[in-house]
C-alpha cells in the first residue's frame, strides 16, 4: 500500500494522505485497529491466496469492509508501505468520504466487537500499564466507551464507561464541576448542528453518549466555516450539548 493523492471532481489535488509504515509490525498494527482503520484499500494490493485464507471480503459489510478485512488480517499477512503516491483518490459531492453523504458507523464498531472476541485487552491495548493489572484494565475499558460512543453505539460505550467506574478509575479532580459532576471539552476544527461525517459525527457521537451519562460536556470549534490555518488570531465559540438533537446555544467569542 502507498501514499493517496485526495483530488475534487476536477481531478486537482486537494491533500495527500500519507500512511504509517507496518513492515514486521504487526503487533503495533493490531493495537492500532482498535481505534480505527490506519490502511488504505484505494491502491493497495494483496496476495489473492491471503484473500482466499481469510475468507475475503464479509459482504455483511456493505462500508467499512476493508477496516474489517485488515482486522482478520493483522496478525497473518505481512504489510509493506511503499512511500510514493500510488493512486489518485477522487472525492466528490457522492462520496462518503468527502462528509457529504451520512456514513453508517456501526459497521465500524462491529469491528471492534470482533477484535474484542479474537484478541485480549492487553494486546489491543499494549501501551498500558499491565504490570497493574485493575488500573489498566480500567483505563481499556475507558478508551473502549469512548470508541463506541464514537461509533454511535451508546449502549455498549455505557457498558465499558460503567466497568470502567466499577473498577475505580479515578478522574482527575480539575475536570470536576463544584458539585463533582464530571466536565469535559472536546475541541474539534468544526462543528454543525447535523453532522455528516468524519470529526463533527465522532465529537457529536462521544458527546452525546457522555451527556446521557451525566457528564457536563462542551464544544470549542472555530467561528464560521473551517479554513487552512493562515496563522492568523481565529475566532472560536463554546457551545453545550443540550440534548440528543445537538441543539447548540450559548454562543461566544474568543481570541
Amino acid at each position: 500500500y502507498g501514499n493517496l493523492e485526495v483530488v475534487d471532481a476536477q481531478g486537482r489535488r486537494q491533500d495527500i494522505i500519507r500512511y504509517e509504515d507496518f513492515a514486521g509490525k504487526n503487533a503495533l498494527l493490531l493495537s492500532r485497529l482498535v481505534h480505527g482503520n490506519p490502511l488504505p484499500l484505494p491502491g493497495s494490493l494483496t496476495r489473492k491466496a491471503l484473500l482466499e485464507e481469510v475468507g475475503g471480503f464479509d459482504i455483511e459489510f456493505t462500508r467499512a469492509h476493508d477496516y474489517e478485512l485488515w482486522s482478520r488480517m493483522a496478525l497473518l499477512a505481512r504489510f509493506q508501505h511503499v512511500p510514493f503516491l500510488a493512486i489518485k483518490w477522487r472525492w466528490h459531492d457522492g462520496n462518503m468520504s468527502s462528509g457529504s453523504v451520512q456514513r453508517d458507523l456501526s459497521f465500524d464498531a462491529k469491528v471492534v466487537e470482533r477484535l474484542l472476541t479474537r484478541h485480549p485487552l492487553k494486546d489491543l491495548f499494549p501501551d498500558l500499564p499491565w504490570q497493574d493489572w485493575p488500573r489498566a484494565q480500567a483505563q481499556a475499558a475507558q478508551q473502549l466507551g469512548e470508541i463506541f460512543a464514537r461509533y454511535g453505539d451508546p449502549e455498549k460505550a455505557r457498558e465499558w464507561l460503567t466497568e470502567c467506574q466499577e473498577l475505580d478509575l479515578p478522574f482527575p479532580e480539575a475536570g470536576r464541576t463544584a458539585a463533582g459532576k464530571l466536565r469535559v471539552l472536546q475541541v474539534t476544527h468544526c462543528l454543525v448542528e447535523e453532522p455528516q461525517a468524519g470529526t463533527e459525527s465522532y465529537v457529536a457521537n462521544l458527546g452525546k453518549a457522555l451527556t446521557d451519562l451525566g457528564v457536563e460536556v462542551l464544544f470549542l470549534a472555530p467561528e464560521g466555516p473551517p479554513a487552512t490555518n493562515s496563522g492568523d488570531a481565529v475566532s472560536w465559540r463554546e457551545t453545550r450539548l443540550l440534548d440528543r438533537s445537538c441543539s447548540l446555544t450559548d454562543t461566544i467569542k474568543i481570541l
